[in-house]
């Protein structure tokens, strides 16, 4: 049986070290948490793709193609076990769009900045 996971995180943050009252800045210190128990999302940096699906769809979590295609993907060891995981900046499921994993690892979908179903932000 296969299970798709899906995961929206966002871990970006900068902080500034040593402020003082009269504005004076030092050095930056970057500051992430990670949305996830399963991964450190704040190892993955900042993908710069966006994924649009309409339609219908299929990934292949043993090879990483998306509809006969190269994908943005990275394998993971999560706590229940590995997973294949699509990694992209923004998510975009448009009205109809199927999603079908295969494989012999379940799929996470990674949105670092949105994922929108139907045009509904989540």
């Amino acid at each position: 049986m296969k299970y798709l996971v899906v995961f929206v995180a966002a871990c970006s943050f900068s902080a500034r070290e040593g402020s003082s009252p009269d504005g004076a800045v030092g050095d930056a210190i970057d500051v992430c948490h990670t949305f996830s128990t399963q991964l450190d999302t704040c190892a993955l940096g900042t993908p710069t793709n966006d994924l649009t699906f309409s339609g219908s769809n299929t990934y292949d979590t043993d090879t990483g193609l998306l509809n006969g295609g190269a994908a943005p993907h990275m394998g993971f060891i999560g706590q229940a076990g590995p997973f294949d995981a699509l990694i992209a900046r923004d998510v975009h499921f448009t009205l109809g769009a199927t999603l079908r994993a295969t494989g012999s690892k379940p799929l996470a979908i990674i949105a670092v900045g949105t994922l929108m179903l139907d045009g509904m932000t989540l």
